[in-house]
């Protein structure tokens, strides 16, 4: 698929910073930024150590479709760390895309 032609051996190199707090057998981060090629975004939200569970919620960015306002994507982990369940919301990188599809200069 798309993904993996742009991933060489289905790997990419990531820059990730920020900091995480451990108190009480819980992990939370305010906001960690991810980084990688073109795209960017940040990473929020907590872990539960007991029971392994979480609830996370990434914002990633795509800072190379040059527009006043770039579509992002959403995505929201929760549940069990082994399998979460995974949320995703594209409905601004959607419109993004139907504007530009409709004639719009997508600014």
């Amino acid at each position: 698929n798309n993904v993996n032609l742009a991933l060489v051996d289905g790997k990419t190199e990531m820059s990730v910073e920020g900091g995480m707090n451990v108190k009480s057998g819980v992990l939370r981060t305010p906001g960690l930024t991810l980084k990688s090629g073109m795209t960017m975004g940040t990473l929020a939200g907590e872990v539960r150590l007991i029971p392994w569970k979480m609830d996370m919620t990434g914002v990633f960015q795509f800072p190379a479709i040059s527009v006043e306002k770039p579509p992002v994507m959403t995505i929201q982990l929760t549940g069990g760390l082994e399998k979460p369940d995974m949320g995703v919301d594209t409905s601004s990188l959607e419109a993004y895309v139907a504007k530009r599809l409709i004639g719009g200069s997508g600014k």
